[in-house]
C-alpha cells in the first residue's frame, strides 16, 4: 500500500469514528419514535447540532440553546441562542443558566421536557448559590484547570457553586415527564459528571426521568474498529482510560504495536 493510500485509509477511519458521535446524527436517531416534547433545551459545544436534529422532527416546540462562541450556527431562525465562554465561564454564563433554570421552573404539570447535553455545559450555564458570585466561578475554574484533576473530581468542585448542575436543573422541574439525551465527553459516561451533572436526574422525582448516551468514546471507538476491520487491517482494542500527554500516549501504544 502506497504513503497515499494509507493515509486514505487513516483519513477514513478517523472520519467514520467522528461521524459516529455527531451532534445532529446522534440526536436524530436517538429521537426517532419519541412522544414530542413540549420544551426543548440544548446545552453544550454540540447543543447546535443537537437542538437543529430536534427542531428537524419538531419545528414547532419552543427551544433554548445555550452553546459555546461561534457554535450556534446549525441553530434554525427564530431559536434563542445564548453563547458563552468556553473553558473559563463568563457573565454570559450566568445569563444561560438562569434563562435554562427559568424555563425548566415555567413547564406545566402535564409538559415533557427535553433536555439534550454535551461537553462544554459545566463551562456554558450556571446558577450560582446564594453567596457566590462570577469573580468565584472564574477563579475556581481557572484553578480547577491548572490542577491537573480528572474531569470527575473537577466537576464534583464545580457542582458545590451551582443550583443547576448535579441534577440541580431538574430539581426545579414540575411537569410530567423529562428526557435527557447527552453526547458524553467523560470517561465512563456518568451522566452526573458529564456537564457537572446539568442534565442528571435527583433524587427523588416526582416526574419520569429517561436519560441516555446518545454518543460517546465507545462509539467513535466501535466506528473506527468497524472501517478498520473492513479494510482488512487487524486491530487491537483500546479501552478510552488514557489519561496522559499525547505524546507519551502514542510512545506507550507504538510500543504494544511494535511487540505484536
Amino acid at each position: 500500500m502506497s504513503p497515499e493510500d494509507r493515509r486514505r485509509v487513516v483519513l477514513k477511519i478517523w472520519q467514520a469514528g467522528v461521524a459516529a458521535v455527531d451532534g445532529y446524527r446522534a440526536t436524530e436517531a436517538a429521537s426517532e419514535g419519541m412522544e414530542a416534547p413540549n420544551r426543548i433545551l440544548a446545552v453544550g459545544k454540540a447543543a447546535g447540532a443537537m437542538a437543529a436534529a430536534a427542531l428537524a422532527r419538531w419545528p414547532d416546540v419552543p427551544a433554548l440553546v445555550v452553546t459555546k462562541d461561534g457554535h450556534g450556527g446549525d441553530v434554525p431562525a427564530g431559536v434563542p441562542v445564548i453563547e458563552a465562554a468556553h473553558p473559563v465561564p463568563d457573565s454570559r454564563s450566568l445569563a444561560g443558566g438562569a434563562a435554562l433554570r427559568k424555563a425548566v421552573t415555567e413547564m406545566g404539570a402535564s409538559e415533557r421536557l427535553l433536555l439534550l447535553i454535551s461537553g462544554g455545559a459545566s463551562s456554558l450555564a450556571e446558577d450560582l448559590v446564594d453567596g457566590a458570585t462570577l469573580d468565584d466561578m472564574v477563579a475556581l475554574n481557572k484553578r480547577l484547570l491548572s490542577t491537573g484533576l480528572d474531569i470527575g473530581a473537577m466537576n464534583a468542585e464545580r457542582r458545590k457553586l451551582s443550583r443547576i448542575k448535579g441534577g440541580g436543573l431538574l430539581r426545579a422541574f414540575s411537569g410530567a415527564a423529562a428526557i435527557t439525551l447527552a453526547i458524553s465527553d467523560v470517561p465512563g459516561d456518568d451522566l452526573g459528571v458529564i456537564g457537572s451533572g446539568i442534565g442528571a436526574g435527583h433524587e427523588a422525582p416526582e416526574f419520569t426521568h429517561e436519560a441516555r448516551i446518545v454518543a460517546s468514546n465507545a462509539h467513535a471507538r466501535a466506528a473506527a474498529v468497524a472501517v478498520a476491520t473492513a479494510q482488512g487491517l487487524a486491530v487491537h482494542g483500546q479501552s478510552e482510560s488514557l489519561h496522559c500527554d499525547a505524546m507519551e500516549a502514542a510512545r506507550e501504544m507504538g510500543a504494544r504495536i511494535r511487540e505484536m
